[in-house]
Order: C-alpha cells, then sequence, then structure tokens
C-alpha cells in the first residue's frame, strides 16, 4: 500500500509539472518554502514508520 501511495503521488507530481510549468520554487515566499519542506517531512515520517504507527494504534503484533 505504501509502495501504491508514492507511485501515485510521484505520478500527481509528474504531471502537475505539465498542468502548471510556470510554478516553480522562485516564486514562492519564503513561508511557502517553509511550509512546504515541513509538511513532506511530516508526511515522509509518517510513512517511514507506518509498520510502528500501525502497531502503535491498533495493538497489533509488531513484525520484529
Amino acid at each position: 500500500m505504501r509502495s501504491g501511495f508514492l507511485a501515485a503521488a510521484s505520478f500527481g507530481a509528474f504531471l502537475g509539472t505539465f498542468a502548471l510549468p510556470t510554478v516553480a520554487l522562485a516564486s514562492l515566499d519564503p513561508s511557502q518554502i517553509l511550509l512546504s519542506i515541513s509538511a513532506a517531512g511530516m508526511v515522509v515520517t509518517a510513512l517511514v514508520w507506518l509498520d510502528d504507527l500501525t502497531w502503535l494504534l491498533r495493538g497489533a503484533a509488531h513484525p520484529r
């Protein structure tokens, strides 16, 4: 599921480059760049620790 989500997200970003080619990092304010980097960091962290988060929230058996 994680790989499918990452593949769909990367495909969506790829299509976004063709839909909005004029949007670039140079056109963003520093606060918008900071917000996007922190949001991306939270999403990546959640995906990396997804198995531990599911164990914590569901109480399922840990795979290790």
